[in-house]
C-alpha cells in the first residue's frame, strides 16, 4: 500500500505540473497578437503531408509503437503544445478566425511545405479581431486614411479650390456691399446738407403717361385737357429752355449726369463727411469686435454696481445720521427733565463746595511747584551761557552743528595733507609734499 500511495502521490504531482503548464501556455498563446506569432508552428512530422509515406511503412510504424509515438507526438514541444494547436485553445482561435474571414497560413495545419503559400495582401481590418498580417506588402502599402495616398491628396486639392473659390465669392459680395453702402452714405448725406433732392421712390410715373401733365385747376375751369396737353407739348419741342439748348448761355449749364457726378466728388472730398465716415466705420468695428463689446459690457456693469454702492453707502450715512440727531434730542430733553426734576439737597450742595475747594487747593500748589522749577531752569541755563562765553567756548555749539552736516568725504579732504600713509611718512615734513 505504501508503493501504491507513493505512486499515486507522484502521479498526483506530475498531473497538477501538466495542468499548470497547459494553462500558462494557453494563457500566454491567447494573449499574443496574431501578427507576432512565428511563421512556422511547432513542426510535428506526423501532420506534415511530404512525411505520410515515410510514417506508412510498417519498420516506422513498429519504431512509432516501441517508442509510443504512434498516436501522434513526433514535435520538437511535446504532446501537450500538439493538442494545443490541433485540438485546444490555438485551434479554436484559427476557426474564429476562418469564421470571422480573417484566414491563416495553411502551414498552421498541414506543415512546413506550404510556407507562406497562400499568404495575399489583405487591405483592411481582419474582421472584428482588428488585426493585420505583417507581410512586405501590407508594411510598403499605404492606409486608406493615409494622408499622401493619391486619392486622399486630390480630395484635398479639390476641397481646398471649393473654399478658396467660395472666399473669393464672399469677397466679392462684400465689396459690392460696402460700394453699395457708400453711395448710400453719400447721398444720404447729400440729402441731409440740401445739395441734392430727395427722390420720391414711387411707382406712380410709369401709369400716368400724358394725363399726368394735367393741370386741375384749369381743367375745373373748362379749358380742354388734349389741347392742353398737345400746347405744352408742342411748347417744350419748340421752346427755347436749358434743357433744349436754344437759351444763350445753355452749354454752360450742368447736365443731370455730369451735375450728379460733381456732387457726388464735391460729397466725397468733404472733410467732414470723411469725418462721419470715420466715426461710423470705429462704431461698426466695435461693435463686430466681441472682446471689445464685452470689456464695454463689463465697465458698465462695474460702474453700474459702484454706482449702487455708492447710494447705498449715502442712504445708510442718511439713516445714521437721522438716528443720532433723533437719538441725541431724546438724551438732552431727558437730561433736562431729570435735572428739572431731580432737586439737590444741603448736605450735597456742601461736599461738592469742599471738593470744589479741595480742587483749588491742588491746582495752586502744582502752579507753585512749576513755576519753581521753571525759575530753577533758567538760572541753570544763564549760567551755562556765562561759561560758554569764556574762552572762545561759544563756538564749539558752531562747529558740532558743521561736523553734524559734513560727511566723512569732507574731512578726509579737509584733512589729506596732514595724514600719515606709511611709517615712511613719519621722516617726511608734511610741509614738503
Amino acid at each position: 500500500m505504501a508503493c501504491l500511495s507513493r505512486r499515486c502521490l507522484q502521479r498526483e504531482k506530475g498531473f497538477i505540473l501538466d495542468g499548470v503548464a497547459v494553462d500558462t501556455l494557453a494563457g500566454s498563446y491567447t494573449h499574443i497578437p496574431p501578427k507576432l506569432w512565428s511563421a512556422l508552428p511547432p513542426y510535428n512530422a506526423q501532420l506534415d503531408g511530404h512525411a505520410a509515406s515515410y510514417f506508412a511503412s510498417p519498420a516506422v510504424k513498429s519504431l512509432l509503437k516501441n517508442t509510443e509515438q504512434h498516436r501522434g507526438g513526433t514535435s520538437r514541444d511535446g504532446w501537450i503544445v500538439d493538442y494545443f494547436h490541433i485540438y485546444g485553445p490555438g485551434q479554436r482561435y484559427l476557426n474564429r478566425r476562418n469564421w470571422a474571414g480573417a484566414g491563416h497560413s495553411s502551414e498552421q495545419v498541414g506543415g512546413h511545405y506550404s510556407f507562406l503559400a497562400d499568404v495575399k495582401p489583405m487591405k483592411g481590418y481582419n474582421g472584428r479581431f482588428g488585426y493585420r498580417r505583417n507581410t512586405p506588402d501590407l508594411r510598403n502599402l499605404k492606409k486608406s486614411w493615409h494622408p499622401q495616398t493619391l486619392r486622399n491628396v486630390e480630395k484635398v486639392w479639390k476641397a481646398e479650390q471649393k473654399h478658396e473659390a467660395e472666399r473669393k465669392k464672399i469677397e466679392e459680395l462684400q465689396r459690392e456691399l460696402r460700394e453699395e453702402r457708400a453711395r448710400e452714405e453719400m447721398q444720404r448725406y447729400a440729402e441731409d446738407v440740401g445739395a441734392v433732392k430727395k427722390k420720391e421712390e414711387k411707382l406712380d410715373w410709369m401709369y400716368q403717361g400724358p394725363g399726368g401733365m394735367v393741370n386741375r385747376e384749369e381743367y375745373l375751369m373748362g379749358r380742354p385737357v388734349d389741347k392742353y396737353v398737345f400746347e405744352k407739348m408742342e411748347d417744350k419741342e419748340a421752346g427755347c429752355s436749358t434743357e433744349t439748348g436754344l437759351l444763350p448761355g445753355s452749354i454752360f449749364a450742368p447736365t443731370g449726369a455730369n451735375s450728379v457726378l460733381d456732387m457726388a466728388s464735391k460729397i466725397r472730398e468733404d472733410p467732414l463727411f470723411m469725418i462721419r465716415k470715420r466715426e461710423e466705420e470705429k462704431k461698426r468695428e466695435v461693435l463686430n469686435n466681441p472682446v471689445k463689446m464685452k470689456k464695454i459690457k463689463e465697465l458698465l456693469q462695474s460702474s453700474l454696481e459702484r454706482k449702487e454702492k455708492k447710494k447705498k453707502k449715502e442712504k445708510k450715512k442718511k439713516h445714521k445720521k437721522r438716528r443720532h440727531q433723533s437719538s441725541s434730542s431724546e438724551s438732552t430733553s431727558g437730561d433736562d427733565e431729570q435735572s428739572r426734576a431731580r432737586k439737590i439737597s444741603a448736605e450735597e450742595l456742601e461736599r461738592k463746595r469742599q471738593e470744589m475747594l479741595e480742587n483749588a487747593k491742588w491746582r495752586e500748589e502744582e502752579r507753585a511747584n512749576n513755576v519753581r522749577r521753571h525759575r530753577k531752569e533758567e538760572e541753570r541755563e544763564q549760567e551755562l551761557e556765562k561759561l560758554r562765553s569764556r574762552d572762545g567756548k561759544f563756538l564749539h555749539h558752531i562747529k558740532l552743528e558743521s561736523a553734524s552736516t559734513s560727511s566723512v568725504e569732507d574731512r578726509v579732504k579737509r584733512n589729506i595733507h596732514s595724514i600719515q600713509r606709511t611709517p615712511a611718512a613719519l621722516e617726511k615734513h608734511f610741509m614738503q609734499r
